[in-house]
């Protein structure tokens, strides 16, 4: 049981430093409006003979300050329960609107900030998401394609190892269906792929020798 908590932990430090999450929000909401979500996923690793997503879960919520800005703050659950508090916050606003609304692009300055319990050795990200967005179908259905910057600011990672690449990107795609309080969400992620992983102790499967991909699933409860 203790190799097996040992093995984890590390899958999740790697997981960190390769995804963290998936996109928070593309869309502003309106003035006033509030979303809760719950999301599970992340990089594909082989595990056991077969192809799995960690099972990385965040809690997430989301509020129009206005009809131009939206605030949104997230809380790592898996993490947590390792002894990593990780907290998201970032705000978000259209850079473009097409003339029917339905069309758009979104930028999202964002942060990440980690502490263990144990050591209490803190870590900030500042992160950058843009977004291309469109609606379809009645029910306004939503396709996304984001490029996402995260920036290291730290001189060493965790186990005091150098860091010795600065910029990570990531790109993702995704699908949201809309239902009357209700979302659903997939999305597949591309994460460092300007990095090999061919030294990583996981086994992540990905074509080609860089990054890893990811899987998420998210499900969102409307507040109003």
């Amino acid at each position: 049981m203790k190799n097996r908590i040992i093995f984890f932990t590390l899958l999740l430090f790697l997981a960190v430093q390769y995804a963290c999450g998936p996109v928070r929000k593309v869309v502003p909401l309106k003035k006033g409006e509030k979303e809760v979500s719950l999301s599970l996923g992340g990089p594909l690793i082989g595990f056991g003979g077969s192809t799995i997503p960690l099972p990385l879960s965040s809690l997430d919520y989301a509020q129009g300050l206005n009809d131009t800005y939206t605030l949104s703050g997230s809380l790592h659950t898996t993490a947590l329960a390792f002894g990593t508090v990780q907290l998201e916050g970032g705000l978000l606003r259209n850079l473009w609107l097409s003339e029917n609304k339905k069309t758009g692009i979104s930028a999202a300055p964002s942060f990440y900030f980690m502490i263990d319990v144990w050591e209490w050795h803190p870590k900030f990200y500042p992160w950058l998401d843009l977004n291309f967005y469109t609606h379809y179908g009645k029910r306004d259905n939503l396709i996304y394609l984001s490029y996402s910057s995260m920036f290291e600011l730290s001189k060493s990672m965790a186990f005091n190892e150098n860091v010795d690449n600065r910029y990570i990107p990531f790109l993702s795609l995704g699908h949201e269906w809309k239902l009357k309080k209700w979302n659903l969400k997939l999305e597949m992620k591309y994460i460092n792929f300007l990095r090999s992983h061919e030294k990583l102790t996981v086994d992540y499967k990905v074509p080609g020798k860089n990054g890893a991909m990811g899987v998420y699933l998210g499900i969102t409860r409307k507040l109003y």
